[in-house]
């Protein structure tokens, strides 16, 4: 692990090339996951301090997007593994990068560590959140104005897992704040705000719960559309490859498909399992159509 402290001292050093301090941060956050252990051996607080160093810098205003995209990340682990302690400081440069932000990943990045936070500690985090501001706007808006609009567009199980179930502890939460709070209901990028603009149209606002259930009940849908359709595929391959195999072995029987014969009773059961596939598609197809309700039940 001695080629940690030496990546993060050469990215301090060597900030400009950003293909350069992406590709480091990126195995930098690999090697926080899978061997922090070997940290506790060594001198924790100095690297400590570094990678927290590193991340400040990288979360400057004048610091390009990009490279931020592993950040959250890189927080994560040192919170969790290294050191639990988290400055004000350093979580509101967070929010001030988030709120300049406009790439998926690096908002996902970012998003994930709150949400981690939140899970953990959500009334001092809320607490944190709605006492400070950025340009004349609450951190929580700035937090939930980003997440809500990318939530759909977050890669990876572990940050699906991890925001889906913050939003779901916000919603449950009833917290006074989170429910007076008011987020925009549409991505300003879209092709149709500027329509809406040539109309006199203004930005509209919904509060924040509902906002959140949506978000939540169109993730659950997005992920029981992937796995319809990933079913379906597993389920066409395999009905291809028994189509032949059944008629193959009913041509080798003596009597056709007989289960009084060896090769018969073979094409038989693969008749059967066609068709056992056939009624478990239908059942998937099922299952997947009402899970959105089922799950807010």
């Amino acid at each position: 692990m001695r080629m940690v402290p030496r990546t993060v001292s050469k990215m301090l050093a060597i900030s400009d090339d950003q293909q350069f301090v992406i590709g480091c941060t990126g195995c930098l956050r690999t090697l926080l996951a899978k061997g922090y252990k070997h940290l506790l051996h060594h001198s924790k607080k100095s690297v400590i301090g570094e990678i927290l160093l590193l991340a400040t810098r990288l979360l400057e205003p004048a610091s390009p997007e990009l490279l931020s995209v592993n950040v959250g990340y890189i927080l994560i682990h040192v919170l969790e593994r290294l050191d639990p302690r988290v400055s004000t400081e350093l979580l509101m440069a967070v929010v001030k990068k988030l709120y300049r932000s406009r790439m998926p990943s690096v908002v996902q990045s970012l998003v994930a560590l709150f949400a981690r936070l939140l899970l953990k500690n959500p009334k001092d985090i809320l607490a944190l959140l709605t006492s400070t501001s950025v340009d004349s706007r609450i951190s929580l808006k700035i937090l939930l104005d980003r997440w809500l609009l990318h939530q759909p567009l977050f890669r990876g199980k572990y940050s699906k897992a991890v925001t889906c179930a913050a939003l779901l502890q916000l919603f449950t939460m009833r917290d006074p704040q989170v429910e007076t709070l008011m987020v925009i209901t549409y991505n300003p990028s879209h092709s149709n705000v500027n329509s809406g603009k040539r109309f006199g149209l203004k930005r509209i606002e919904v509060n924040a719960p509902f906002k959140i259930l949506c978000t939540l009940i169109r993730c659950v849908d997005n992920e029981a559309a992937a796995k319809v359709t990933q079913a379906r595929e597993v389920l066409e391959a395999a009905q291809e490859l028994l189509k032949p195999i059944a008629g193959m072995l009913g041509a080798m029987s003596p009597g056709g498909a007989s289960p009084n014969h060896g090769l018969g009773a073979i094409a038989v059961l693969f008749m059967r399992l066609e068709r056992r596939i056939r009624s478990r598609w239908t059942t998937w197809r099922t299952t997947a159509m009402w899970m959105p309700i089922w799950t807010l039940e």
